[in-house]
């Protein structure tokens, strides 16, 4: 993870701004049930990351032999034969300091308020000493894990079929010094892709590929619930393609299923088998708003399923060959049994519809998001570590060390808050912002807020 920043080049520094961080990986009480992280090939800027190692070489072509759905030679095992072992990327080395990414294509005031991206992904994957903790299905590897500090994970392995990738894609998305990978899922034949918001959290470029005839698309963030974890991508100049089969029927306990993904963000789908334990199930995962604690998700299908990195925003399958659900969270550590969670395909198809409708509320925004210019510290409190030049909060007089207590008449009493508070409105905006300067004298402007820089 990295900690949260609102974009933007040559941030004051007075104080300088926090450096990309290590990801934080919060301990968790020991009478708290085990929390879930996202699995997808993170797009988090949560410390040095090396780019060209998440990145197929030769334009996303699969390993040597390896067709973009076949499964890795000499894993032909079903769902109860044996184990095969996903390790984690080698460490990177340290990078300069943070410098905001450039977004394709978009001109002028960058915007959106940096939320800490959610990297779900390889490098959530490793043992906290507190037992097995779920994480996002993303795939970004953690720079400060070195390799000896990692555990290999076991999962059942099983055949991609070409059913399987039909209507699937991979996506990857250029973050700071890095690249975050996962999965999608063809929602139209125009280019709508259903897939995890923590996916392309914080991404500028978007490449999606489709996994069965190879083809490449740049792609742009149509929409996103950043809540719900679920975001909608369209595919540039796109037309003619294999929707994926969305199921009519919910599974029930008991139902087999198969979760399909990049896995390890290694451009090459993989299949993990397993079956349906619980429905309606709630699992904590870290927090989508600057990774500040953990909160609850709930309305998940649990399954054995053993998803790994990169297959967040992937089809869970039912014996049909349906999607049921859209794989988000999986556990970063060996278990007696592996748990993966996904989103049910009919909350997400829903939130889906309104994205490609252009029906936004509070919580489900269309285009980019809303930025104001500043940089929050690794506390889970609304202090700025950094003020960005030509932002809309430098405009207004923010400073490094002010503390935000009031957007927009709402109060204000931590950086996830704040972040929250500010996802849920858009670019030019115009808000009235109060705050105490580093010297604790009271202030208020009006801001008039930017267009965010990253996704």
């Amino acid at each position: 993870m990295s900690q949260p920043h609102a974009g933007g080049p040559d941030a004051s520094s007075s104080p300088p701004p926090d450096q990309p961080a290590p990801a934080q990986t919060p301990r968790i009480p020991a009478d708290h049930p085990a929390a879930t992280r996202p699995l997808s090939s993170p797009a988090v800027q949560t410390g040095p990351q090396n780019a060209s190692y998440y990145q197929p070489t030769g334009g996303w072509a699969p390993p040597t032999g390896q067709p973009a759905w076949a499964p890795p030679t000499g894993q032909p095992w079903g769902p109860s034969g044996p184990a095969t072992w996903q390790s984690a990327p080698p460490p990177f080395p340290p990078s300069g300091p943070y410098q905001p990414p450039r977004r394709r294509n978009r001109t002028g005031v960058w915007a959106g308020l940096a939320v800490l991206l959610v990297v779900l992904g390889l490098l959530a994957w490793q043992v906290t000493g507190f037992g097995a903790r779920d994480m996002r299905s993303g795939y970004v590897p953690r720079a400060q894990v070195p390799r000896s500090e990692t555990q290999e994970i076991p999962t059942y392995s099983t055949a991609v079929t070409a059913e399987m990738s039909a209507g699937i894609v991979l996506v990857t998305g250029d973050v700071d010094n890095g690249v975050s990978s996962g999965t999608g899922i063809i929602l139209s034949e125009s280019g709508l892709v259903l897939t995890n918001y923590h996916v392309v959290s914080g991404t500028t470029d978007l490449t999606v590929r489709i996994a069965d005839t190879g083809h490449a698309y740049d792609a742009d963030l149509l929409g996103r619930n950043v809540w719900a974890d679920i975001a909608v991508l369209q595919l540039e100049g796109a037309g003619g393609l294999t929707e994926a089969n969305i199921a009519a029927d919910p599974v029930a306990v008991g139902d087999r299923v198969v979760a399909v993904g990049n896995g390890d963000g290694g451009g090459v789908l993989l299949a993990s088998g397993g079956s349906v334990t619980e429905l309606d199930a709630t699992v904590m995962l870290e927090s989508a708003f600057g990774s500040y604690g953990y909160e609850d998700a709930d309305g998940m299908i649990r399954s054995t399923a053993g998803a790994i990195p990169g297959y967040s925003g992937g089809p869970t399958y039912n014996a049909a060959t349906e999607v049921v659900g859209v794989t988000s969270a999986g556990q970063d550590a060996v278990a007696a049994q592996m748990s993966t969670y996904s989103i049910p395909i009919a909350k997400a198809a829903a939130i889906a519809d309104d994205i490609a409708a252009g029906r936004q509320s509070e919580q489900t925004r269309i285009g980019p998001g809303a930025w104001l210019g500043v940089s929050l510290g690794t506390r889970n409190v609304a202090v700025l570590t950094a003020v960005y030049p030509n932002s809309p909060a430098a405009a207004a007089g923010l400073t490094p060390g002010s503390t935000i207590t009031s957007f927009d008449g709402q109060p204000i009493s931590s950086a996830s808050g704040l972040l929250k508070v500010v996802e849920s409105y858009d670019p030019d905006d115009v808000v009235d912002v109060a705050w105490q300067d580093d010297q604790g004298e009271p202030r208020e402007a009006s801001i008039v807020l930017g267009t965010s820089p990253t996704n």
